[in-house]
Parts: structure tokens; sequence; C-alpha cells
């Protein structure tokens, strides 16, 4: 979702092509997270990273997505053929992520302490790994 975001961030910067956009995600936690405006991101919250980049895009944009929540793994219930552009669509993006995901770990690729993201400002590393909530429990 993440992703997401940002690429819209780019194409409204850059080419100054939306007006809006509708995102779907099997997700109701996702949804809701990045439905929210964020004034401020707790020190202590649970991926304090991602929420924190989140806030960045949310007040360098004009632009509020449309999230909804399309059904998770229609294509095991349902006929290919009859299920909507959104559930092929959610299907789709599930399959390749499992592709990357076992590339990544197969390759070794999987590197916490090398990792940042997108518009991240700063990062705390600890014993190479990524503190993405409270880091006291860890400095201790």
């Amino acid at each position: 979702m993440l992703a997401i975001h940002i690429s819209l961030l780019t194409a409204e910067e850059h080419f100054e092509l939306l007006s809006t956009a509708n995102v779907c995600c099997d997700n109701l936690g996702t949804i809701h997270t990045f439905s929210r405006k964020y004034a401020r991101i707790s020190s202590s919250a649970k991926n304090n990273d991602i929420l924190r980049v989140l806030r960045k895009i949310q007040s360098l944009s004009k632009l509020a997505p449309n999230l909804s929540h399309v059904k998770a793994h229609q294509d095991e219930v349902e006929i290919r053929c009859t299920v909507d552009i959104e559930a092929k669509l959610n299907v789709f993006c599930d399959r390749r992520a499992k592709q990357v995901l076992r590339r990544v770990v197969a390759t070794g690729m999987n590197h916490p302490a090398t990792f940042s993201l997108p518009l991240e400002s700063a990062g705390v590393i600890i014993d190479n790994e990524k503190q993405t909530a409270d880091v006291a429990k860890e400095l201790k």
C-alpha cells in the first residue's frame, strides 16, 4: 500500500495527471491505517517508519485516494471468469508478491539493516535490525 501511495505521489508531482484514484486492498487493517490522517506518529507505534513516510506523503499530496476492500483469495472459490477486475488484479498481485518473496529468501537478499523506505528521513539500526517501533527495549 505504501508503494502505491508513493507511485500516486510521483504521478501527481511529475505528471499532474491525477485528480482522484481508486485503490483496492484485501486487508481491512491496511485500509484503516492508510485512511487515517496522521498529525504525529508516536515513537512506540508499530511500523512507525511506514507511518512517518505515509504522513509525509499526506502532507505533500493533494490527492486523497479512495480506498476500498476487495475480498481476498477469490480465485480459490469462484471460477476465474466470474470475478470482477479488482478481484483478478488482487489475485495477480498476491501471486507476484509470493514470487518475489520466494526469490528474496532463496537468494538471501533479506538484509533489514540495509533497507530504508523512500522519503524516509532517518532510521535506527540496532544489531543489524531496523527498528520499526519503540527503540527503548532494544537499546536496553
